[in-house]
């Protein structure tokens, strides 16, 4: 199973979608925050001297994947923050507790400025597999 891919939109350069799976809902949540990290930053150039901390509800596991996935555009634009590592400390369907490690961001290691997760075009599902998300991030 892939853990995450970035899908470029052909029609516009201010969209792009990226899909996440996971075996169960830690490592589904885990490979999401990867993927829109990627878009963000390089991830592979960060060191690991900072560390955000989120706490997030929502009303299922969809839900909750969305505002988490918000909440890290949130904190990255807000801060001006790189992260290269995502640790999920405790999570259920309706609760995420992670620290996002990274470092300020620098025009050597920005990538694109996401500016929002999209409704259209979001998809949680839970199958024999696994987990997979899919979103449509909105840059500027």
């Amino acid at each position: 199973m892939e853990r995450f891919r970035i899908i470029k939109e052909k029609s516009t350069d201010k969209k792009i979608f990226f899909e996440a799976n996971g075996k169960d809902l830690k490592e589904v949540f885990k490979n999401a925050g990867f993927a829109l990290l990627s878009v963000i930053c390089d991830r592979e150039s960060l060191e690991a001297e900072q560390a955000e901390e989120f706490e997030m509800d929502g009303s299922d596991a969809a839900d909750t994947m969305f505002i988490w996935l918000s909440g890290i555009v949130a904190v990255a634009n807000a801060e001006s923050m790189c992260f290269s590592k995502v640790e999920i400390e405790e999570m259920d369907e309706k609760h995420i507790k992670a620290k996002l490690w990274g470092e300020p961001k620098t025009a050597e290691k920005a990538g694109r400025r996401v500016e929002a997760i999209l409704q259209e075009g979001y998809s949680f599902e839970n199958d024999q597999e696994g987990y997979s998300v899919k979103a449509a991030l909105i840059l500027s």
